[in-house]
């Protein structure tokens, strides 16, 4: 054993929850699922909602419009996907989407309007 998985007490560090089966806690890996599912669809809605928002603000400018929502839109949806693995719990992740969601389609309501 190396001294790089040596702790100070000489032991190795402690392991991931495992199941009696051998396999992490099914727990755990329906929390990842459901992360990964929100932020597959979560940042696809609000990209898609920033996508829509930017082209009705823009409506003058059609090409600069439709080329500037969509590279704003790949942005949203990246920065959603890192953000949601990043968030504490799972709960304040689904709320920050839900509320960016939200203040987006009202933005887009307005400049739609």
């Amino acid at each position: 054993m190396t001294n790089a998985l040596r702790t100070s007490a000489g032991t190795r560090p402690a392991a991931p929850a495992h199941t009696a089966a051998g396999g992490l806690a099914l727990r755990y890996r329906l929390a990842v699922l459901y992360r990964f599912a929100l932020a597959l669809a979560g940042g696809y809605a609000c990209a898609s909602v920033t996508a829509m928002a930017i082209a009705a603000a823009f409506a003058s400018h059609r090409a600069s419009a439709a080329a500037g929502a969509t590279l704003a839109a790949f942005l949203v949806h990246a920065t959603a996907f890192i953000w949601v693995f990043m968030a504490h719990s799972a709960a304040k992740a689904t709320a920050g989407m839900a509320a960016y969601g939200l203040a987006i389609w009202a933005l887009f309501l307005y400049a739609g309007a």
